[in-house]
């Protein structure tokens, strides 16, 4: 939460509920489960968002240390001492490991596997920016073959603390390159609050994949769409929505709607709100950014998790009454949104 109440940082709304019954994978550095407010946190964002797959990096946890998640099959662990290190990776669905690297000798550590889900190959882990690339470079190019001896449609992503933006292009990069990946987040798409793209999403097929905002980590959470191209409600070619697409999401709308009590997750989504809202307006300093960023929040909470049975007291509605208010004003908006919410 520090992150929120002193630097602006700009949300990206996209969740997995968006992706209805289609398989995603989600990859984040959690920066430990060690830490009683992180573990909380992680829980609740995996029981809010349900990813079909999840890849926790930097788990700073042992063997004996239980991280087990209830409704996920923990595929595999990487952890021998309790440092920034190790790696954790959940599902849901079906996984074969396909090939795993693992060394925590000082200055070399790096954990990498290479695990195929639903015929896709995800290659993935974490390397320390202690561990030079080019002494583990071997063991990457050996990850990657082996996945794309599995299946063609391979995913490589995870936090190797190699910047995408840095000039000239990286050699993993450009390994990657020549192999036939293509990145897939936006060339000006941060991976970090320090505006940083040391996570990366590379693949052999186009597929949706961007970033997700947490209050736990420094790091955003990757969210990988295999089955999708594009966000849900728009095309490839700018056209518009099919009416079958159209009559899915109206129908979603309406059993909403018609639902005497909120959907757990509806309410989870009002909490997390709800403590980016305390924490702003207890905040000794308000800046206008951190109103906009939270009204963000709001707008993709309509957006996203809408249920609304009084659509005039929408939260954006609630917010676009004044249309210069001053930042405590802005919260004092915000406050009047219906009780539901919170």
């Amino acid at each position: 939460m520090r992150n929120l109440s002193e630097k602006a940082v700009v949300f990206s709304c996209v969740f997995p509920s968006m992706f209805a019954n289609v398989s995603n994978i989600v990859y984040q550095n959690v920066q430990s489960l060690l830490k009683s407010a992180h573990w909380a946190d992680l829980l609740n964002f995996m029981h809010l968002y349900q990813p079909s797959f999840f890849i926790a990096a930097e788990t700073w946890t042992l063997q004996e240390d239980d991280i087990d998640v209830e409704g996920y099959r923990t595929v595999l662990r990487m952890e021998k001492r309790r440092h920034a290190f190790g790696l954790a990776f959940y599902t849901k669905e079906s996984a074969a490991v396909l090939y795993t690297y693992f060394n925590e000798e000082d200055g070399q550590s790096c954990c990498l596997t290479a695990v195929l889900c639903n015929e896709i190959a995800v290659c993935s882990g974490y390397k320390p920016p202690s561990t030079p690339y080019l002494q583990v470079e071997y063991d990457f190019e050996q990850a990657i073959n082996a996945a794309l001896c599995a299946s063609n449609k391979v995913i490589v992503l995870g936090d190797f603390n190699l910047d995408v933006h840095s000039k000239p292009v990286h050699r993993f990069y450009k390994y990657l390159l020549q192999r036939g990946f293509k990145n897939q987040l936006t060339e000006s798409k941060s991976t970090t609050n320090a505006n940083t793209g040391i996570d990366c999403v590379f693949s052999t097929f186009d597929h949706f994949a961007d970033v997700m905002e947490t209050i736990y980590s420094h790091h955003k959470a990757l969210l990988v769409v295999p089955a999708q191209n594009n966000r849900p409600g728009k095309s490839t070619t700018g056209e518009r929505r099919t009416e079958t697409e159209i009559n899915r999401r109206q129908s979603i709308t309406k059993n909403i709607s018609n639902t005497n009590s909120h959907d757990s997750k509806t309410e989870s989504i009002a909490t997390v709100g709800k403590i980016l809202y305390q924490r702003l307006t207890s905040s000794a300093s308000l800046r206008r950014k951190d109103v906009t960023n939270f009204k963000k929040f709001v707008h993709s909470y309509d957006k996203v998790a809408i249920a609304e049975r009084q659509p005039a007291r929408c939260s954006h509605n609630l917010l676009r009454q004044n249309s210069r208010p001053s930042p405590r004003q802005e919260m004092e908006i915000v406050s009047t949104m219906p009780s539901h919410y919170w």
